[in-house]
């Protein structure tokens, strides 16, 4: 199993514009206070002054990618989130991967040339149409649309488990294309993280950190996952539902590590959303 998400905050069109167009305002100041009202964001003095400098760097760095995305000089664009504010340090806790310390005997896929050889392109978010209950959209019959709207692991260092979930949500999205039945609903973070921690084991931490490989082999272990409906995602370690847990709405019989090789990533991208961590 393979995929990944970034977690950014939703705004409405229009206030994505406005933020992310610097010919908009005439000072930073203007700037950073219509980003403390469309985020609810309140500081004291002190507070504010400190965090007015760093939505300044945030908002220069935005700028300058912007600016070089119109010259042509790179191919994506860049906006401010509700995360401008937050130090190096806040970014970092949010950075839950750890890498694995238990050896597991997951397959390694490796690119094999042919036949057949993977597409030109790939774009599983092809006839996606997201509401703001994450749900999928339309799929097609040959498979696209494959991933979620984008997801928010708060103030929690659980990327590694949203990593998890979307690579099974993608291949369970794929599934039911090939079959011609009803999308999956997305699957449940919250249960991942408050059934699978694990003191001794430093691969299932909760917002401390973990490991996909060790995300997956305890879905395996589980039985299946529950749905995100059923069992909702908060953004600290609570009590495991154990009533919850026991309703397995998809199920997986394994996962695949991919080489570190750019053909053999692109072979598992044309395969579904891989999963990844990034360092970022």
């Amino acid at each position: 199993m393979f995929a990944t998400l970034l977690a950014l905050s939703a705004l409405t069109l229009d206030q994505k514009e406005k933020l992310n167009d610097p010919s908009q305002w005439q000072s930073i100041d203007d700037r950073f206070v219509f980003w403390k009202s469309i985020h609810g964001r309140d500081f004291s003095e002190t507070e504010h002054v400190r965090r007015l400098e760093l939505f300044s760097r945030t908002a220069k760095h935005v700028d300058m990618r912007n600016a070089q995305f119109e010259s042509g000089a790179i191919t994506w664009k860049s906006g401010i989130n509700r995360f401008a504010t937050d130090s190096p340090k806040e970014r970092a806790y949010r950075n839950g991967f750890q890498k694995s310390k238990t050896k597991r005997a997951a397959p390694i896929l490796n690119h094999v040339a042919a036949p057949p050889p993977p597409p030109d392109e790939v774009d599983w978010t092809e006839g996606c149409e997201w509401d703001r209950k994450q749900s999928f959209g339309t799929h097609k019959a040959n498979g696209k649309c494959a991933v979620t709207g984008v997801k928010d692991q708060g103030q929690c260092g659980s990327c590694w488990i949203f990593s998890t979930t979307g690579a099974i949500e993608g291949a369970a999205a794929i599934q039911a294309a090939i079959n011609n039945t009803n999308p999956p609903k997305v699957f449940s973070e919250g249960e991942i993280l408050d059934c699978s921690f694990n003191e001794t084991n430093p691969d299932l931490s909760g917002c401390d950190g973990g490991d996909m490989k060790a995300a997956y082999s305890w879905v395996v272990g589980n039985n299946g996952l529950n749905s995100e409906h059923n069992y909702p995602y908060s953004d600290f370690l609570d009590r495991c539902d154990w009533q919850q847990k026991r309703v397995g709405v998809v199920k997986i019989t394994g996962f695949t590590s991919v080489a570190m090789s750019g053909p053999a990533m692109i072979a598992a991208l044309a395969q579904q959303p891989v999963s990844i961590a990034i360092d970022a």
